[in-house]
Formats: structure tokens, C-alpha cells, sequence
């Protein structure tokens, strides 16, 4: 097997319905924490200035 077909058969996987909702929920997690982060972050400096 060569690796290009081994690449699309795993882009296939990926392709999947499954794949793609639990990488969007992934994508949609870290937004949610790098956003809490930054809220935080605001928090903080809202404190000490």
C-alpha cells in the first residue's frame, strides 16, 4: 500500500459524520475555554487597574 492511499482512506474516515461533529465540538470546546481564559484575563486586569 502506498502512502497516498493510506492518506484517502484516512480523509474518508475523516470525512465521516462522526468526524467532522466531534471535531466541530472540539473546535467549539477550545473556543468556549480560550474564551473563558480571556474573560479571566479581562477580569483580572479590571481588578488591578
Amino acid at each position: 500500500m502506498s502512502a497516498d492511499s493510506n492518506f484517502s482512506s484516512g480523509w474518508a474516515e475523516l470525512s465521516s459524520k462522526d468526524a467532522i461533529g466531534g471535531t466541530l465540538s472540539a473546535i467549539a470546546k477550545s473556543f468556549g475555554e480560550f474564551f473563558k481564559a480571556v474573560g479571566d484575563l479581562a477580569g483580572l486586569a479590571a481588578k488591578y487597574l
